[in-house]
Parts: structure tokens; C-alpha cells; sequence
């Protein structure tokens, strides 16, 4: 992988935060500083994330909190839509940026190094 900045999408509690900023120096699996969240979307629009995506990784981001403590939480599912967000991520920003998927740590399939990498 190029030596650039990373965004890394992954799921966590607050306010359905659901994107991160690796600095190029930093190594996985450091996700970086938070940069969006279901309440406020992308901080800065230099990503050029549409809003139409914004809201869908925030559903998605929600359901996580909302979910994901639950028994028959569909850990494949929530996977399987995260790994498709971060494809139309990766597609707005180019090769402007890196485009990691992490699952998340609360994932009982979770080994420690769960991350994909989005060409």
C-alpha cells in the first residue's frame, strides 16, 4: 500500500462514530482520529463523501450500538454492508486516500488483525 493517509470505517459506540484518519506513518491496527459520526456526518467535505452515504454508514453505525450486545446480532450481515460502504468510500475518494474496513472488536469472530483492505 502507498505511503498515504488511511481511512479506516468501523463501528463504535457515542455517537455512531463510523470513520477514521490514519496518518501515513501510523500502522494498522491504530485506526487514527475519529472524523465522522452520525451526528455530524464528515467533518471537513475535503473527502467529497456524499450525504447519501453519510446517512447509510450512520444507519449502519447505529444498528451497531443499538445491536451489537444482542445475541442473534447477524455479525456476517453488519459485516458484509460495512465491506460495501467502504467500497463506495473508496470509490468517492480515490487515490486520494487509503480505504481500510476493521471489524469490530465486540465481533466474536474478531482475531486481533480483522482488517480488509479496499481497492
Amino acid at each position: 500500500m502507498e505511503k498515504k493517509k488511511t481511512i479506516c470505517i468501523m463501528a463504535d459506540f457515542g455517537w455512531a462514530p463510523y470513520a477514521w484518519l490514519r496518518e501515513a506513518d501510523e500502522l494498522p491496527p491504530y485506526v487514527g482520529l475519529n472524523i465522522a459520526n452520525a451526528k455530524t456526518g464528515f467533518y471537513d467535505k475535503e473527502f467529497g463523501i456524499l450525504k447519501i452515504l453519510e446517512k447509510e454508514l450512520s444507519t449502519w453505525s447505529i444498528d451497531y450500538g443499538k445491536n451489537c450486545n444482542k445475541k442473534d446480532f447477524d455479525w456476517k450481515r453488519f459485516n458484509d454492508v460495512g465491506l460495501i460502504l467502504s467500497k463506495k468510500v473508496k470509490v468517492i475518494v480515490g487515490n486520494k486516500y487509503n480505504v481500510e474496513y476493521h471489524n469490530s472488536m465486540e465481533d466474536p469472530n474478531h482475531n486481533g488483525d480483522s482488517i480488509i483492505v479496499v481497492e
